[in-house]
C-alpha cells in the first residue's frame, strides 16, 4: 500500500512575497480545520481506521506547511 512517507514533500523556500490580509486569514482559518479534524478524529477507535497513521502524517504535513507559510 502507497504510504504518505514515501512521497515526501520536500521543504519548500518561502514564498517572494507576503501574504496578503485576506491570504493570512484563510491560511489561518485552515490551519482551524486540520486541528479540527485531528482532534475529530482522535476519539475514533484506531481499529476502524487502519490508515490512521497516513491520515496523522498529512495533518502533519499540512499543518507544517500552513505554519511556513505564516512565518512570512
Amino acid at each position: 500500500m502507497w504510504k504518505l512517507t514515501d512521497a515526501k514533500m520536500p521543504r519548500k523556500k518561502h514564498p517572494t512575497r507576503k501574504l496578503r490580509a485576506v491570504e493570512r486569514e484563510r491560511v489561518q482559518d485552515t490551519m482551524q480545520l486540520v486541528q479540527s479534524a485531528r482532534e475529530s478524529l482522535s476519539d475514533v477507535d484506531p481499529s476502524l481506521l487502519p490508515e490512521k497513521g497516513a491520515i496523522d502524517e498529512c495533518f502533519d504535513m499540512a499543518d507544517r506547511s500552513l505554519r511556513d507559510a505564516l512565518r512570512e
